[in-house]
C-alpha cells in the first residue's frame, strides 16, 4: 500500500495523481452514458454514432487496464516476465494511444464513400474497415514494443509518423474535396 510518508514528500504532486484518478473513475462511469446518448441521438449520422461507441469502449478498456497496474503498484504484487495478464494489460493501455493518434481512417470514408454514406448494411462493413485501420497499427506498435521487439524510440516515431501521415492525407483530402 501507498503509506502517508511518501505522499508527505510531495503532497501537491499526489494530490494531482488522487485527482486525475477519482476523474478516471468520474469518465469510467460516464462514458458508457455519454456514448448511449449519442448513440440513441437521431440527427446525428449513424456511422459518427458508432464510432462514438467504439472509441468509449477503447477508453474504457484503456482506463481498466490502468487501474489493473496500479492496483499492480500499490499492492506490491510480483512482476514476472510470464505475467501474461500484465502483459495483455500494458499492451491494451498502450493501444488506446495509437488508436488516438492514427487519423488515417479519415482518408478511408470518402474511398467508400458510396457504401459509407447509404447507411446501408454495407456501412457496417465499411465501418469496420476504418476502425481495422485505426486498431491494427496501434495492436502491432504496441505489441511490438510491450514484447521488446522495438524500443521506446521507435515507438515514438511511429505514434509521430501516423500522425503526421494521417494529417497529410486529411489535408490531401481536404485540398482535393473529396
Amino acid at each position: 500500500m501507498l503509506n502517508s510518508t511518501r505522499t508527505a514528500l510531495a503532497p501537491n504532486i499526489f494530490s494531482a495523481i488522487i485527482g486525475l484518478i477519482l476523474l478516471s473513475i468520474v469518465a469510467v462511469i460516464c462514458a458508457p452514458f455519454l456514448a448511449q446518448a449519442v448513440y440513441n441521438a437521431g440527427v446525428i449520422h449513424r456511422n459518427f454514432r458508432i464510432q462514438v461507441r467504439l472509441i468509449a469502449t477503447v477508453f474504457l478498456l484503456a482506463t481498466s487496464s490502468r487501474f489493473v497496474l496500479l492496483y499492480y503498484q500499490l499492492f506490491d504484487n510480483k512482476l514476472e516476465d510470464k505475467d501474461y495478464f500484465l502483459i495483455v494489460v500494458n499492451i491494451v493501455r498502450d493501444v488506446s494511444f495509437g488508436y488516438q493518434s492514427i487519423i488515417i481512417h479519415l482518408f478511408l470514408p470518402p474511398l467508400i464513400i458510396y457504401r459509407y454514406e447509404r447507411q446501408t448494411p454495407g456501412t457496417m462493413a465499411a465501418l469496420f474497415l476504418i476502425e481495422l485501420s485505426n486498431l491494427l497499427p496501434a495492436v502491432t506498435n504496441s505489441t511490438g514494443w510491450i514484447l521488446g521487439y522495438w524500443g521506446f524510440t521507435f515507438n515514438v516515431v511511429f505514434l509521430m509518423f501516423t500522425v503526421i501521415i494521417g494529417g497529410a492525407v486529411s489535408a490531401f483530402c481536404k485540398l482535393m474535396k473529396f
